[in-house]
């Protein structure tokens, strides 16, 4: 039986998003030539010899063999006593503290996957033990402590990101590094999946139904699915989007469409979440400036109401021309039409999943 394999999904981004741009370009560079990625800390004046501070090279250059024998352990305690310089309890809930216990738990044949400044994103499997950097090169040297290798970077073309997967990297703050829980299956299986396409090996494509259509799909698509919805139904003939006053003009809601048959009429608009709640009540108070608002949370939350009655409050709703959307009526929607923005999806879908 195949040892089974954890999923880390890795930044390289020394300083942070405010990091020197061409820092970072530099470091992302050597990352994908030398076949590595790490994580760290400016550490250069954390280290004494006989009590006397003494530069990184020069205590990496006498302590070479104690750095391979203590490795992270020796490191913890460095960073724990002189560089966080932070009570225990804080400590023991910092992302530092975090993110180093992730880097001890890489093992030898775990997916890697990150994604450059460029845009680019790239994925391998671990290859040796994670240790502590003690090479020449400056820009590794000052913003790397611990890195590991990879047999090999591959490349992935945007259009072969599963969305589920893009959805990870597409937040500003993303986490230096975060492993993809064994209860998230479908992640895991897409990254091993995205490895064994690019390398035309092969792969038993997931199941997917009503239950976690929405996990396959990047946020756009979503959007778009949307859309497409709104446009099909009866009340809603002669609506169009209204490009200039969607997306970059609104934050609260993903875009308007206009009536060009009816001026009498008011604009329709929707607010649409993959994997977050939608709560009614943010939206309630625009009732009377649409004619319609439509929401659609991946996660089927739209009140923090427990003991809310979901049929009850989508009639409720209804009144105040508001339209939860039903999430399984929106799946048998993609399944069934076949315009060339929902084949084009289902083609994009289709390269790792089987509709079923």
């Amino acid at each position: 039986m195949e040892k089974e394999r954890n999923c880390w999904l890795v930044k390289l981004k020394p300083g942070g998003e405010n990091g020197n741009k061409e820092v970072v370009k530099e470091l992302q560079e050597i990352c994908i030539r030398d076949k590595i990625f790490g994580m760290g800390w400016p550490v250069s004046d954390m280290y004494s010899k006989n009590g006397e501070k003494v530069s990184i090279q020069e205590y990496d250059e006498n302590n070479e063999e104690k750095f391979n024998k203590e490795k992270l352990d020796y490191y913890k305690k460095k960073l724990e006593n002189k560089y966080l310089k932070k009570e225990k309890k804080e400590y023991e809930k910092s992302s530092v503290k975090k993110a180093f216990d992730y880097y001890k738990q890489i093992n030898v044949g775990d997916y890697v996957m990150t994604r450059l400044g460029d845009g680019k994103y790239y994925i391998g499997i671990c290859k040796g033990d994670i240790c502590y950097y003690t090479g020449k090169n400056k820009i590794l040297k000052d913003n790397f402590s611990w890195y590991g290798k990879v047999e090999e970077w591959i490349e992935i073309n945007e259009d072969d990101v599963p969305g589920h997967i893009y959805g990870y990297f597409s937040f500003k703050n993303q986490s230096t590094i975060r492993r993809v829980s064994k209860e998230n299956e479908v992640a895991r299986e897409l990254i091993e999946n995205t490895y064994k396409f690019l390398k035309k090996e092969n792969f038993k494509k997931i199941d997917i139904d009503k239950y976690n259509f929405n996990k396959t799909l990047y946020a756009t698509d979503l959007e778009d699915l949307v859309y497409c919805y709104i446009l099909n139904q009866e009340e809603n003939q002669g609506y169009i989007l209204y490009p200039s006053k969607s997306k970059i003009s609104t934050v609260k809601y993903e875009f308007y469409l206009i009536n060009i048959e009816d001026e009498n009429k008011k604009m329709i608009t929707c607010q649409v979440k993959n994997d977050a709640e939608v709560l009614y009540k943010n939206y309630i108070d625009d009732k009377n400036k649409f004619e319609g608002i439509y929401l659609f949370s991946g996660i089927e939350k739209y009140t923090k109401d427990k003991k809310c009655d979901m049929k009850e409050l989508i009639e409720k709703l209804k009144k105040e021309n508001m339209y939860i959307i039903d999430k399984e009526k929106l799946y048998v929607f993609l399944i069934e039409n076949d315009n060339p923005i929902l084949k084009a999806l289902k083609k994009r879908i289709s390269k790792y999943f089987k509709l079923i």
